[in-house]
């Protein structure tokens, strides 16, 4: 069976939803800083594929086939 794989669309949120985000984030990982990025017009880049590991589903997870 060829090896599937996904990517993910980080997401480009306003600062104060990437604040509330981040403390969340920091609430289930403690000591864990999120990535962000400067996007255009002040909004904040956020790596989905950090806010989908910190969400309990590490790299390689799969569910059946």
């Amino acid at each position: 069976m060829p090896q599937r794989g996904s990517f993910f669309k980080n997401p480009i949120v306003t600062a104060a939803e990437a604040d509330r985000i981040q403390a969340l984030a920091e609430q289930r990982v403690p000591g864990k800083t999120m990535p962000r990025y400067p996007a255009a017009d002040g909004q904040v880049k956020l790596a989905a594929a950090w806010l989908v590991e910190q969400s309990g589903f590490s790299k390689g997870y799969s569910l059946g086939q």
